[in-house]
């Protein structure tokens, strides 16, 4: 299995390679290896702000008057409080369409290539389960489209969790599956989400943060993986 990180300079890489190098002698054949989706194995937040903006444009006629961010998410609990005077019906409008828009701008989307290096090796040896809070439909066109959905064994959405907005994945996936959370090592980018893992039984130190970077060495379709290490 190749496993590699680009990182500036010469003291993160070697901490990369500590990192990489502890990973590796935690697993064991009764590893699952839970990966979270948007942010930690694809980057979808330019995608998925163009999405937002054009459905915000087409339903109000109103201009979405944020910038990017590369670092925030934009989301759907950010309509109300960044569009004043939004009904539920225009709400529920810009968040069918921003689904359909999505489509169109799949290739703005980019494979963190060195975390999918690592899904693809432990894919052949371990359980390997997407664990996302997005809806069935997007996260699947998102792995399809970059061809790795066959690496995955097992698939826990966001409608897996009785369709509530605030469930615990890392507790749908652990009931779903029969999973010992001991057993677990998990790849997460969002603050939130580490806690709900450890929330869920994961020990903070099988927690693996990911943080992304745009590099040219990654090429324009990949973003590169930087390696923050184990929680503690």
């Amino acid at each position: 299995m190749r496993m590699h990180v680009m990182h500036d300079g010469v003291g993160g890489m070697e901490k990369n390679k500590e990192v990489l190098h502890e990973l590796s002698g935690r697993i064991s054949a009764d590893t699952a290896m839970l990966f979270d989706l948007d942010g930690t194995l694809v980057d979808t937040n330019l995608a998925n702000y163009l999405s937002y903006s054009q459905a915000i444009k087409e339903i109000t006629n109103r201009g979405l008057d944020v910038n990017f961010n590369k670092n925030k998410r934009f989301s759907r609990d950010d309509l109300n409080t960044i569009i004043k005077n939004l009904d539920e019906s225009q709400i529920k409008c810009i968040i069918s369409l921003k689904a359909e828009i999505y489509k169109s701008f799949l290739p703005k989307t980019k494979l963190n290539c060195e975390l999918v290096d690592l899904l693809v090796g432990y894919s052949m040896t371990n359980k390997t389960v997407l664990v996302t809070g997005s809806e069935e439909d997007r996260a699947m066109l998102t792995l399809r489209y970059h061809g790795i959905e066959d690496y995955f064994k097992h698939f826990i959405f966001h409608a897996n969790a009785n369709g509530k907005v605030k469930t615990n994945k890392y507790d749908a996936a652990i009931a779903k599956l029969g999973l010992n959370p001991k057993s677990i090592i998990a790849f997460e980018n969002e603050d939130a989400d580490i806690e709900c893992a450890v929330q869920a039984g994961i020990p903070r130190n099988n927690i693996l943060v990911i943080r992304a970077e745009d590099k040219e060495e990654g090429g324009p379709e990949c973003t590169n993986l930087l390696l923050i290490g184990m929680r503690t």
